[in-house]
């Protein structure tokens, strides 16, 4: 819950996580959104024992100083351990960053030849805000034909060529000042099929 944030971790209230261990300082590090790189951070808070983030040290490098050390980015899966045995386990829910499958296909013709149903090939796409521009953000379903490989590949793409269209200042501005994106759409559509074809083609060629 962002509206939390920043979490700490310590060994005495007001931490957020308490950790009744003598090896943990009382305020020992810090857990925070980063909302320009939209990646969750750690940061040492100058503990006597040190931050570790997957047997790697985040703590600053005087050990004992007291001086806070740099972010370290969180990824799904990850082990923070405060001094030498106290260790927290990172479970972070991707939402809105990943295509998901939509609804369930059904052509009857086909049922009723094979009697079985079609594998779904739709491909949706819920992203906001984009990668690295914020106030915009991308809704859609892509539509797969006989597989959903290409599907998933626009999904990918497309969503990445409209942050980096976006990035420059003066597209986003007119965009704003317009509030129509339909220029940006179209070109960011033209490099999506341009990379899928490249895509087919490096397929075709081995």
């Amino acid at each position: 819950n962002k509206s939390m944030l920043p979490v700490t971790l310590g060994r005495v209230p007001p931490s957020h996580l308490v950790l009744k261990d003598s090896e943990v300082s009382g305020k020992h590090a810090q857990i925070d959104w980063n909302a320009n790189k939209l990646k969750w951070e750690i940061v040492d808070m100058g503990s006597l024992n040190g931050t570790f983030l997957n047997s790697r040290s985040v703590n600053h490098p005087d050990v004992g100083s007291r001086r806070w050390g740099e972010p370290a980015e969180l990824a799904d899966g990850d082990i923070i351990t405060l001094g030498s045995s106290s260790k927290v386990s990172v479970q972070i829910e991707l939402q809105n960053q990943q295509p998901v499958g939509v609804g369930i296909a059904s052509d009857p013709m086909t049922a009723r030849r094979t009697g079985k149903k079609l594998h779904m090939e739709d491909v949706s796409c819920c992203q906001y805000p984009l990668i690295g521009v914020e106030k915009f953000g991308l809704f859609g379903i892509f539509d797969g034909h006989g597989g959903d490989g290409a599907a998933i590949a626009a999904s990918r793409i497309l969503p990445q060529n409209i942050a980096n269209i976006l990035s420059q200042q003066e597209t986003k501005e007119r965009v704003l000042s317009c509030h129509s994106a339909s220029d940006v759409l179209r070109h960011a559509f033209a490099l999506t099929e341009a990379a899928l074809h490249h895509q087919a083609a490096q397929q075709l060629s081995f």
